[in-house]
């Protein structure tokens, strides 16, 4: 159960984050752009997690 908290939490900070890079970045995004942009996030960002969970295994 813990491996798989912190994999989310890492995800939802990177999914954040992003969000915020993107926002800062864009003025207005078209729905498909920010459902494309979401889709991304959510990929990296589990990505991410798994990174960082497999990297404290060790």
């Amino acid at each position: 159960m813990k491996p798989m908290l912190l994999t989310a939490s890492v995800a939802g900070v990177f999914c954040a984050l992003f969000a915020l890079t993107v926002d800062a970045v864009t003025d207005a995004l078209s729905m498909a752009e920010a459902l494309a942009l979401a889709g991304l996030s959510g990929f990296l960002g589990s990505l991410v997690g798994q990174y960082v969970c497999r990297r404290n295994e060790k």
